[in-house]
């Protein structure tokens, strides 16, 4: 593997990077206390905690927004002492005084409170450490209580774990009100507490060298602490808090076996890979583990020794190192180690220039990154590349057996690797049918859906169109005017276009998915707000139906209505129809996703779009050729009543230039009856036949939308009289 570093601002569009030089390089703000490193963004503290400063990755297009709210915090009245994520946008910014502001960083790359609340109950009490649980929505912490100094001849200090529940809805409403806190660990010593999966909690008590090391994961979906004192350990129910003192005490026999000082290089843990590391200056690692596999839940603890190892003893508890994925990095003074923790192998080593030296190395929560290292004048992030190569099957007699080929291409290269060998008359009737197959289809392009999308952009073309797109610090007008250029020439290839920008956007934005897809959808918005009007391209259907498709991928407000009525305007009715299917067929699968949570199902935009689809095709008399489809979208009576609905109680809906008028829309006069024949009667003509169900449709769809939700009686049967009437019709 290859390790190199880069800085912050090279290697993550961060936003004020002029802020981020005088912060971090200059020391305008005092020295750098910690950093945090989110997806997306980089939370830092100067003047021993107290000033707080927040680095976001913000798209171009948002940039220049002048009513952007900072996370900057010049002054705290006490240290701050954690940065949690909660959420892909909500963070909890927690004090040593316990107190927590929430900010969640909105669709318009701005920071929004969304509450505070306190973790301690006393006003002398200290936070020591802080984690998140994110399956339970609990903040988990070590707290520090003072004994009254009347209670002894001087004033002592005990701990406990304490954990609080946030509300089940805080990502969508503003936290307010107290925190409901719960002990969950009592008469237990300092100790720090993170997350070492979504649902777990990994304890360890602080490095003292006169003491032995215990170690303890909670949890909270089974209610069970499982207690770690060297290879020996206890379970127990969490219920209303466990007793630290009572539960060491049964594993007293490892406890007077185990020597003190283990350890010492201190504890990292990974939630992502689910363990916790401990190491220790002799090069002894131990790994506990939390998994689940096959719905059942394991934990597990092993040691691995590293090899060539070189850690000084004396100064082991300022040891610079971290954990990504299935590896451990050491950073002594300009060096850099890479290990296995499967074997405790050596992966590499990186030496850097003499001016190199590490203060604080930062985990990292993307995988992009290894780490960052902070030094006294910059941020660094460490990146590494895999330089394992992998065999290439190239030679013919390295060509996987033909009934592992499971596409016609690769068949026809082994047939035509066959054929090369000697006539064969059955090979020559596999290649000919081949040939067959391929000149019946049309001549379609004999290449793979992704290659169309992607394989377009090269890895050495990344730079080019970081240029294009806006990424070097640049704005979107190149974007914009290639993508009118397309969509007057090509409009079938806007979509590619953008998907194209989308694709560099991921490769270059190394952060949370979140982000990415801020980033992603900017170029889809941008491309539908530049493109003129349709008519103006030389293939206005083609453009019409790549405009409709660039409103719903860009996820605009209401983009399935705007990309309906595109199609609409524009005659594409049964892309329309298609639309709705899709539509359809999205709602019952959330539907499905939450019959059996909590959780209610959003109202179903279904109705609406239903609704703007009949009014249309009545007015273009278009109605009778999609009646079937339309009506298998509404396959029961409940469906009818939301679909009444949508015309009675939300009188809002219109279509700007499509009327929704019931006389614009239908022809109806003042006859009683349904008039399904001719005076010569029915004929079995397609056209006499589409003229009679247009009758129908006619009379019977305004019923619809203008009932209420009781439906009268007479409706039903008049219609069920002329369904019944359809039927006779040849």
């Amino acid at each position: 593997m290859d390790v190199y570093l880069s800085e912050a601002t090279s290697c993550m569009p961060l936003y004020r990077d002029e802020l981020f030089h005088d912060v971090v390089c200059k020391k305008t703000y005092g020295n750098i206390s910690q950093v945090w490193h989110l997806p997306g963004h980089i939370v830092l503290t100067t003047n021993d905690s107290r000033k707080l400063f927040t680095f976001d990755c913000i798209p171009v297009a948002l940039q220049q927004n002048f009513d952007q709210k900072f996370l900057d915090i010049r002054n705290l009245q006490s240290p701050l002492l954690s940065c949690l994520m909660l959420t892909e946008d909500i963070i909890a910014l927690v004090d040593k005084e316990g107190h927590v502001r929430l900010m969640r960083f909105s669709e318009n790359c701005t920071w929004v409170p969304w509450g505070e609340l306190d973790l301690c109950q006393s006003n002398s009490a200290e936070v020591v450490s802080v984690s998140w649980i994110k399956s339970v929505h609990q903040l988990v912490w070590c707290e520090r209580r003072h004994s009254p100094a009347f209670l002894s001849s001087q004033q002592t200090s005990r701990y406990c774990v304490c954990r609080g529940q946030l509300p089940a809805n805080f990502n969508s409403s503003k936290v307010s009100g107290p925190c409901q806190s719960s002990i969950l660990l009592h008469n237990v010593l300092s100790c720090d507490v993170d997350a070492i999966s979504p649902e777990a909690l990994f304890i360890s008590l602080k490095h003292d060298e006169n003491k032995v090391s215990v170690y303890m994961i909670f949890d909270f979906v089974e209610d069970v602490m499982t207690l770690y004192v060297g290879d020996r350990f206890i379970t127990a129910e969490i219920n209303d808090g466990i007793d630290f003192q009572e539960a060491a005490l049964m594993c007293l026999t490892s406890l007077a076996l185990m020597e003190p000082g283990q350890g010492d290089c201190g504890v990292r843990v990974d939630e992502a890979e689910g363990h916790a590391v401990v190491l220790s200056s002799s090069g002894t690692v131990e790994i506990l583990a939390f998994s689940k596999d096959n719905g059942k839940r394991q934990r597990s603890k092993r040691k691995v020794q590293l090899s060539k190892c070189d850690v000084n003893f004396a100064s082991a508890h300022e040891t610079l190192w971290f954990l990504h994925k299935q590896m451990l990095g050491i950073v002594s003074g300009k060096t850099v180690s890479l290990y296995s923790l499967k074997d405790g192998a050596k992966l590499c080593e990186a030496e850097f220039d003499e001016e190199f030296k590490a203060v604080t190395v930062v985990p990292s929560r993307s995988p992009v990154f290894l780490a960052w290292i902070l030094t006294p004048d910059q941020l660094y992030g460490l990146q590494g590349k895999d330089l394992s190569t992998k065999e290439v099957f190239t030679t013919p007699d390295k060509l996987p057996s033909d009934e592992l080929l499971q596409t016609e291409i690769l068949r026809l290269a082994r047939l035509q690797e066959k054929k090369s060998e000697g006539f064969n008359i059955e090979l020559s009737q596999e290649l000919l049918k081949l040939k067959e197959k391929w000149n019946s289809s049309g001549g379609l392009h004999q290449q793979s859906e992704v290659a169309q999308i992607l394989d377009t952009v090269d890895h050495n073309q990344l730079r080019q169109w970081q240029s294009l797109i806006g990424l070097d610090g640049g704005d979107l007008l190149n974007f914009e005017f290639v993508c009118r250029l397309l969509f007057h020439l090509e409009p079938a290839k806007v979509l590619q276009f953008a998907k194209c920008a989308e694709y560099v956007s991921e490769q270059a934005v190394g952060v949370s998915a979140f982000v990415r897809k801020k980033h992603s959808l900017i170029y889809y918005k941008a491309a539908c707000e530049c493109l003129p009007d349709c008519q103006t391209s030389t293939n206005p259907k083609l453009a019409a139906a790549a405009k409709a498709k660039l409103i719903l991928a860009s996820q605009c407000d209401s983009h399935e209505e705007k990309a309906l009525k595109c199609y609409l305007r524009h005659g594409l009715w049964t892309e329309a129809v298609e639309l709705l299917r899709e539509v359809d067929t999205d709602d019952r699968e959330v539907r499905e996703r939450l019959k059996n949570s909590k959780h209610s199902a959003e109202e179903s935009l279904l109705p609406t779009l239903l609704h703007i689809t009949v009014t249309c095709l009545a007015q273009n008399q278009v109605l009778s050729n999609y009646v079937t489809d339309l009506f298998e979208l509404m396959p029961n009576w409940k469906s009818f009543l939301s679909f009444s609905k949508v015309a009675t109680d939300r009188p809002g809906i219109r279509q700007q230039q499509l009327s929704t008028s019931v006389h614009d829309v239908f022809v109806v006069d003042g006859s009683n009856g349904v008039p399904l024949e001719s005076d010569d009667g029915l004929t079995s003509s397609p056209h006499r036949t589409n003229q009679s169900l247009d009758c129908l449709l006619r009379y019977v769809v305004p019923l619809f939308m203008q009932c209420s939700l009781k439906l009268e009686k007479s409706l039903w049967l008049r219609l069920s009289h002329s369904n019944a009437a359809i039927k006779q019709v040849p």
